[in-house]
């Protein structure tokens, strides 16, 4: 109502924790927040009120218009997501022989899949149209795409309805593994030998188990690492990170994703002439992902970064250039990310 505010902190009291306090307005005996004194996890309150005796009685998956596109791609054979590419990119339509010919539990896929498309991309098209306006291309291409739909529905109701897909429901986030993780290490670098403590209050890893996650993401922050160095008995902060969010969406036919990363960290020099010195790092850059299923499923991706140092120990203390960021990740097991 009128008059009524909160204070709002990013890593504390934020929305989620919010949402926390007003349950708390109905039913005080609740306490929900009281579990939260340092940093709070949207997640993390999540589980907070899933542990709370008959607070929750009833839970329901609604997938997003996203997921439902991209599970009826992967239901689809490589020359079927070939001719629907064709239809969406208006070298085609449905009533070429090709599709016509097509056996009619197999049409019914390819249907569907493209009204889950059409409807993602009209609600692409339809935010922009709210913001600004639509580019002459643009409209052209939603008014194709709804002569299409008009086209897709009336096969559909000629076809019935055939097969019983249904996105299978994944794991809830608040089944998902803890944001919060503590690591123990030693190795040796190029100068010493060390042992090291890293801490991390929140979300997320590559190589973590995607269980509950956006898979093939990362998003850490104000990940700390220190360091004790042997042979000199120093304590280093080696790094602390800010932000490190990796966004990886490999191409399909149909879909092409841009994949994304941005990181601003504070670190140890690994220059052999400055061993001990600091910097401050800021990397961001978009590039391409692919995948594969050769052993069970691999993740290739390459990125070109803008990366920009600043280093005061060093005559140039300021530097600014293009970088390539790549790597394959492999998934031999749910619970093995490599």
């Amino acid at each position: 109502g009128e008059g009524v505010f909160f204070d709002y902190f990013f890593f504390s009291e934020n929305c989620s924790y919010h949402l926390l306090s007003i349950l708390e307005v109905g039913k005080p005996e609740l306490n929900l927040t009281d579990a939260f004194w340092s940093t709070v996890n949207p997640v993390d309150t999540v589980r907070t009120v899933m542990a709370s005796p008959n607070l929750v009685t009833d839970i329901k998956y609604r997938p997003s218009t996203y997921h439902e596109m991209k599970f009826r791609e992967e239901l689809l054979e490589a020359s079927e997501r070939e001719l629907l590419k064709e239809v969406i990119f208006a070298k085609a339509d449905f009533l070429v022989p090709r599709f016509q010919l097509i056996a009619e539990s197999r049409k019914e896929k390819m249907l569907r899949s493209f009204m889950d498309y059409y409807f993602y991309r009209k609600i692409k098209l339809d935010k922009k149209r709210i913001e600004e306006e639509l580019t002459e291309e643009e409209r052209k291409e939603l008014d194709r795409l709804t002569e299409l739909h008009k086209m897709a529905l009336k096969e559909l109701s000629a076809i019935g309805q055939l097969s019983g897909d249904e996105i299978p429901i994944p794991p809830r986030p608040d089944e998902g593994h803890d944001s919060s993780k503590l690591a123990l290490a030693s190795g040796i670098s190029s100068r010493s030998h060390y042992s090291s403590f890293t801490i991390r209050p929140t979300f997320h890893d590559l190589v973590a188990n995607e269980s509950g996650y956006l898979k093939n993401s990362q998003i850490e922050m104000l990940t700390t690492e220190l360091r004790y160095y042997l042979p000199e008995q120093k304590l280093k902060l080696h790094e602390f990170k800010l932000v490190d969010a990796i966004s990886l969406s490999p191409l399909t036919q149909i879909q092409k994703n841009v994949s994304w990363r941005l990181k601003f960290n504070w670190g140890t020099e690994t220059d052999p002439e400055c061993f001990y010195c600091n910097h401050i790092n800021f990397n961001y850059g978009n590039g391409l992902t692919l995948s594969s299923k050769l052993l069970r499923e691999e993740t290739y991706f390459l990125l070109l970064e803008i990366t920009s140092q600043v280093n005061w120990t060093r005559s140039e203390i300021f530097l600014l250039g293009p970088c390539l960021f790549g790597g394959c990740l492999l998934k031999p097991h749910e619970r093995l990310h490599i």
